[in-house]
């Protein structure tokens, strides 16, 4: 497979070499479309055919909505005032944080983030290398808090 091709067809390429099922079901499901079309059954023809496609599709393509910001220095962004955790342009009470997500991505990147709060929005990628801080950063700042992976 060549650079050339869209970044769709590599994923799905990607996916069905992965798992093979995904193709033979895919596959299955165009032969019933067809006999369904065949037969003049449009409608069942093409719930087979959109079948086929979420067969091939289905998981392939994440969704964004909870994809971590990048911040160059996520130092900048973590600030506590009194009681008050302030992560971005939210507030949590430091009492109440119970866990921090915090871990490398990849070779370039590290992630942080507050589940189990209100606000999905403090979801963070930084630079790798600040790793370390961020991490003594929540020890020291966060004692009660345990840090996931």
């Amino acid at each position: 497979m060549t650079n050339n091709n869209p970044v769709w067809y590599q994923k799905i390429y990607a996916a069905a070499k992965a798992q093979p099922w995904r193709l033979v079901i895919a596959v299955l499901l165009c032969f019933v479309a067809i006999y369904y079309f065949m037969r003049l059954d449009v409608f069942v023809g093409l719930l087979a055919l959109n079948a086929a496609l979420q067969a091939l599709c289905l998981g392939v393509f994440p969704q964004k909505q909870f994809e971590q910001e990048f911040v160059p220095d996520v130092m900048a962004e973590l600030k506590i005032e009194q009681d008050w955790l302030h992560v971005k342009q939210r507030q949590f009470k430091v009492a109440d944080i119970k866990s921090v997500a915090l871990d490398q991505l990849d070779n370039e990147n590290a992630f942080i983030d507050f589940p189990f709060n209100v606000y999905r929005a403090a979801a963070m990628r930084f630079p790798a290398s600040q790793l370390p801080t961020v991490k003594a950063w929540v020890q020291q700042h966060l004692p009660q808090a345990e840090i996931i992976r």
